[in-house]
């Protein structure tokens, strides 16, 4: 919910062409939900008997992208570190990864949340500096992409907007994505 809220602020600042009031009041916010987003344990070394509350073990896959989704995300729009750290084709190789295992554990997770797929291998295929698996991503945004039957840029991007997405950061990287498939 942080990094909504910051991304709502950034936008509209970006529309009303004014800083915000205290912009460092913006600054504390960007640096708070991208602590909250490093603060996510990974449930690689979580058994899951001990977070019951993600309810199944398909939550917990789901929560397991999603968490690298929402890393992504921040290294994009909130907290972006220079292409030369690395740090892009990490995560994106690492969202990648999950994404593989949750197909193989949970078969129609992306059958059942096509938005979802849709949105992570956007993130994932612009994020990677070194195009390392943007094919790999290509394919599957393509996949959701005819499932929704989006064919549009603008219906592709109110279904992305549905999720964390910055458009004054992320559509011009987007729409080449997209123009690419």
């Amino acid at each position: 919910m942080a990094a909504a809220q910051v991304t709502m602020e950034l936008e509209q600042w970006h529309h009303d062409g004014e800083p915000p009031e205290r912009l460092v009041d913006l600054c504390e916010a960007r640096t708070r939900a991208h602590h909250m987003a490093l603060s996510l344990r990974d449930l690689k070394s979580i058994p899951y008997t001990v977070l019951p509350e993600l309810g199944t073990p398909d939550n917990a896959i789901l929560f397991a992208v999603l968490r690298l989704s929402v890393l992504v995300y921040n290294n994009m729009v909130l907290f972006p570190l220079p292409a030369q750290s690395g740090i892009d084709t990490t995560l994106a190789e690492m969202l990648r990864s999950n994404i593989v295992g949750a197909i193989r554990n949970f078969l129609g997770i992306f059958v059942a949340y096509p938005e979802l797929m849709l949105w992570m291998s956007m993130l994932g295929g612009i994020s990677d500096s070194k195009d390392s698996h943007r094919i790999w991503y290509r394919e599957k945004f393509e996949e959701a992409r005819r499932q929704l039957d989006l064919r549009s840029w603008l219906q592709i991007e109110q279904h992305l907007s549905s999720f964390l997405w910055c458009g004054i950061v992320l559509n011009k990287e987007g729409v080449k994505f997209w123009l690419d498939v």
